[in-house]
């Protein structure tokens, strides 16, 4: 919940006390942390060797899924049945 607070208004996030770009950095790192583990178990235990195209454009399915559920975890879930990942 503070991080969408954070993400609405900064304002009323500042006005209530959180610390603003602590969090926004904090995210910013977790987001990171997670793209590269993600990015390791794509190359080490998915594909245990390198190859072209490793990602077969899964990314876009996923940044298509995200809008799809509009940024939301739960939709995002039941959209998952319709990509077939």
């Amino acid at each position: 919940m503070v991080l969408r607070a954070v993400g609405d208004s900064h304002d009323a996030a500042h006005a209530l006390g959180y610390r603003v770009v602590l969090i926004r950095y904090a995210a910013v790192l977790f987001g990171g942390a997670l793209a590269g583990l993600a990015g390791a178990y794509m190359s080490l235990a998915y594909t245990p060797l390198w190859a072209q195209d490793l990602t077969a454009g899964r990314g876009w399915v996923a940044v298509a899924l995200v809008t799809f559920s509009a940024w939301r975890p739960g939709g995002c879930s039941r959209g998952r049945g319709f990509s077939g990942r």
